[in-house]
């Protein structure tokens, strides 16, 4: 009997110390280690970084074992268990690394990099939370949530990177109609207004521009929650390539996105030529054929209103006044259906067709095009000329910077037409249709009176691609000229927008306007400027006159041989001058030319008006230190305009 009551006494005193422990302490261990206690968060990949550390070794942080996003704020949700809901909050901190001892980085915190949040408690659902658009910092966070559990705090750790990188959310074509259609990457959109705009999102930007065909790239207006508009935008008929970039301070990204604009009046989207086993784009162009070949034909590219029947056997063409042909199945290239703004109802067939071959004639030729489908149809006059054997240009790109010998494969090349050049002297890249078998010649158009110097450079430098040659430019006139390029004879002209601004200034390297320079008055110290004249096209001409004035006196170093203080090599001006100055802030030199002036010569030094308006012997004799070269002469009457004239000078300094 006593046993029973002892052994009930021990069964209600462990009940009576497990009902002290806290919530939490009795829980059953487990094999693994857990990833998270007290936070469990819905996302595996978050909840598994709970078992990294911050300290070198195997589970430190990295880019490949933490959480990663490129979202500015982050939502969590999860689970929470043993501690209350009430005292539940989030803290984020941004991590650098420092170095340690013996090699690899320890990531530390900064206190002012840190963010405290509350954290939700979800009401309709046993211990659920949610931690709301966290703000990131760029790089690796460290984020800790936080509870009580009773009076102790309950915390558990994550981490992730945020790779502040630009990326777009989303985007959208405007004024299309009632509906926004969406510019999502691989779609065909059609749009029958030739006037849009673009809205979208871009996260992580700070600056959005876009570009419609290759033009200037216009600034949109873009929000602080990222959401961008561009001005708007003129689409030409059938295809547009709208170009879009998005950057921040490090970071840029381009994106492409194409639309159609549909017109009626201009369904072709492309035509090419095909003759001689090359094709040559002839949509607002007229090409040159230059193969001996007398027969061609043409791929044509053209956006129809859709219809049930498909193109091959229901559309027809008559092409350079031949009877009316049909367009065969086998002559439909590819056939693309494109919804309307729903996304859903077909809209149009975007149709590539070639079309049989047509007799071609020598010198400027114009076939007339009409294709018909269905209820539709529409016409167009292909324009080109035909040179048999000539040597034709396809492409020029300046090569601004490059000095002739330098491989080409590594240099910088744009496009000459619509090009500007900071020099007068500069080399081009010609690309013809063939070998060129004579030298290229250029003239300023309509034509001037100034001839245009261009030289094939020799021998060629390495690194061009098949057919073309590197030429050399010099004496470029100044201003926006057009010049024509052909090889001697051809009669295939290539024509170029180039302009030229000539900017010549003098640069000073170690000395800024209106700067302040300081010394020890005590001693005498040497003033160093050095710098370079830019953009002086004569610098190498005996006419050419290079002066330095201090205080508006001639300080020539070497008087005897005027401007050969400038130092001219490999195309530079270059200077480097040395002036004394001493305690009084004047040089030496001046003072000592002055003193050995007479009057009249000393009149010359600066306008009579000025030292006529000066009388003052207390100023000169402030000045004592300054005057005491000149003193046996200085105070003789005869010699006032002496004074009157270093009153002045010494004023104006």
């Amino acid at each position: 009997m006593q046993r029973m009551k002892r052994s009930i006494v021990w069964l209600m005193l462990s009940a009576m110390l497990g009902t002290l422990l806290p919530t939490g302490l009795d829980r059953p261990a487990h094999a693994a280690p857990s990833a998270a206690t007290y936070f469990i968060p819905d996302i595996v990949e978050f909840r598994n970084t709970a078992l990294l550390t911050t300290e070198p070794g195997a589970s430190q942080i990295t880019r490949e074992n933490v959480y990663k996003t490129n979202n500015p704020a982050l939502t969590i949700t999860g689970t929470y268990s043993h501690v209350s809901k009430d005292t539940l909050s989030v803290k984020i901190e941004q991590l650098t690394s420092v170095p340690v001892v013996g090699g690899g980085v320890r990531w530390v915190t900064d206190s002012t990099t840190a963010i405290t949040a509350p954290v939700t408690a979800d009401t309709n659902s046993t211990n659920k939370y949610t931690a709301s658009n966290m703000t990131l910092f760029s790089g690796f966070n460290k984020i800790t949530f936080n509870g009580l559990q009773g009076n102790v705090e309950r915390s558990d750790t994550f981490y992730v990177l945020y790779d502040k990188v630009p990326f777009l959310e989303n985007l959208q074509l405007m004024g299309s109609g009632s509906t926004p259609i969406n510019l999502n990457e691989g779609t065909h959109v059609v749009v029958t207004n030739q006037t849009g705009t673009l809205q979208g999102s871009a996260k992580n930007a700070t600056q959005v521009t876009v570009a419609l065909n290759g033009a200037t790239a216009l600034m949109s207006s873009l929000l602080d929650d990222g959401t961008f508009f561009t001005p708007a935008l003129n689409f030409k008929p059938g295809l547009n390539t709208i170009e879009l970039v998005i950057q921040n301070a490090s970071d840029s990204i381009k994106i492409t996105r194409g639309v159609y604009y549909f017109d009626k009046n201009e369904p072709f989207t492309n035509i090419d030529v095909v003759h001689g086993g090359n094709k040559y784009p002839a949509i607002g162009k007229t090409p040159t054929l230059t193969n001996p070949a007398t027969d061609a034909s043409l791929e044509v590219e053209i956006l129809v209103p859709y219809h049930s029947d498909a193109f091959g056997g229901k559309a027809t063409y008559s092409l350079a006044g031949q009877p009316l042909v049909t367009v065969s199945t086998g002559d439909v290239i590819s056939e693309i259906i494109i919804p309307g703004p729903n996304g859903v109802t077909p809209a149009y067939r975007l149709v590539k067709f070639k079309t049989q071959s047509y007799t071609v004639a020598s010198g400027s030729q114009s076939v007339n095009l009409v294709v018909t489908y269905d209820t539709f149809s529409s016409a167009y006059n292909v324009n080109y000329r035909h040179l048999p054997n000539e040597t034709v240009i396809i492409g020029m790109d300046m090569l601004p910077g490059y000095n002739g010998s330098d491989n080409v494969s590594g240099v910088t090349r744009i496009p000459l037409q619509g090009s500007q050049t900071e020099k007068a002297d500069f080399y081009i890249v010609v690309k013809a249709d063939k070998t060129p078998t004579s030298v290229l010649e250029a003239k300023y158009l309509p034509l001037g009176t100034n001839p245009l110097n261009i030289t094939r450079v020799s021998p060629q430098p390495p690194g061009l691609s098949a057919n073309e040659e590197v030429y050399r430019i010099t004496g470029f006139s100044n201003g926006q000229q057009k010049v024509g390029f052909n090889y001697i004879g051809s009669t295939a002209i290539f024509t170029a927008d180039i302009s030229y601004v000539s900017k010549n200034y003098i640069y000073v390297a170690n000395l800024q306007d209106g700067q302040t320079y300081s010394f020890d008055s005590r001693l005498t110290h040497s003033l160093n400027v050095t710098g370079e004249y830019i953009g002086f096209e004569n610098i190498n001409s005996p006419h050419f006159n290079a002066q330095v004035f201090v205080n508006g006196l001639n300080m020539d170093p070497n008087p005897s041989s005027p401007g050969s203080w400038l130092t001219i090599s490999q195309g530079k001006a270059t200077f480097n001058l040395n002036f004394q100055i001493d305690a009084a802030g004047h040089s030496s030199t001046v003072k000592t030319e002055l003193c050995s002036l007479g009057p009249q010569q000393m009149a010359q030094v600066i306008p009579a008006k000025f030292a006529r308006n000066l009388e003052s012997i207390s100023l000169i004799q402030t000045f004592q230190p300054f005057l005491s070269l000149c003193q046996p002469f200085l105070f003789q009457p005869e010699n006032h305009l002496i004074r009157e004239i270093l009153v002045y000078i010494l004023m104006i300094k």
